[in-house]
Order: C-alpha cells, then structure tokens, then sequence
C-alpha cells in the first residue's frame, strides 16, 4: 500500500508539472507574439541611421544617395578616409551622444549638407538634442 501511495503522489507531481509545462508554454507563446510587437514598434520609432536606410532601399531605389548625394560605396569610402582607426570615436563632450558614432556623424553631416536639413530636423531624425545635433556638425565643419 506503501508504495502505491507514493505511485500516486509521483503521479500528482507529474501531473502538476505538466501544467506548470502548459502554462510556461502559453506565456512563452504570448511573451514571444509581444516581442515581435515591439520590434516592429521599435523598427518604426528608430532614429535616423546609415542601416535603417540601407534597409528601406529594397523598397525605395537609390535612398541612400537621396539622403546623401553619394553612393553607399563611396560613402564608406569616405568615412575610412577620414577615420582611418576603426576603433577612434570622436568625443562630442555631451551625454546624449553617446551612441553616436562615427558613421551616423558623418551621416548628419552630409544629410545636413546635401539637403539642408534644419537642426531641429536632424535632432528629432537623430534622436538627440538640439544643441548636440550642433556640436555633431560644427565638429565636422570646423
């Protein structure tokens, strides 16, 4: 009798563990749906960038150069000739600039100049300040 009890209690615990299973199952299924959200959430809300244009050239020819005037090639190109060390970030001096590198500052620059976008323009493009969106491009044209 001893050991039927215990037949039993191991079948209550597997019992119990498979619908602990079920419902990790369900939040995994649900945390997952969510997460796809959000990446398309994200994806939208993205600031300006050298990829998320790249990205949205399948769909638009030739968006790259729209923004810049220049090939992508050349563009890299032209970042290799003025920052030859891969690793040199250039230090802005301000806080939220931070996650600027080399490539989106060079990107402003020449989205500032090819079109003339506003400072304000860039900022919100850019995600950053308006003084920093300054400092970004006064730094270059200096």
């Amino acid at each position: 009798m001893e050991e039927r009890t215990c037949q039993q209690q191991l079948q209550e615990e597997n019992e119990k563990l498979k619908r602990t299973l079920l419902m990790k199952e369900k939040e995994i299924k649900s945390l997952t749906a969510e997460n796809v959200n959000l990446k398309k959430q994200l994806q939208k809300q993205q600031p300006f960038t050298v990829l998320g244009v790249r990205k949205r050239e399948k769909c638009i020819k030739n968006l790259f150069k729209y923004y810049t005037g220049l090939t992508y090639v050349n563009f890299l190109c032209l970042l290799t000739f003025l920052f030859p060390d891969v690793n040199s970030k250039i230090n802005f001096g301000r806080s939220d600039t931070k996650h600027i590198t080399n490539e989106s500052a060079l990107f402003l620059l020449v989205c500032r100049l090819r079109h003339n976008f506003r400072l304000k323009d860039l900022a919100v493009r850019f995600g950053l300040s308006l003084q920093s969106t300054g400092t970004v491009f006064n730094i270059f044209v200096r």
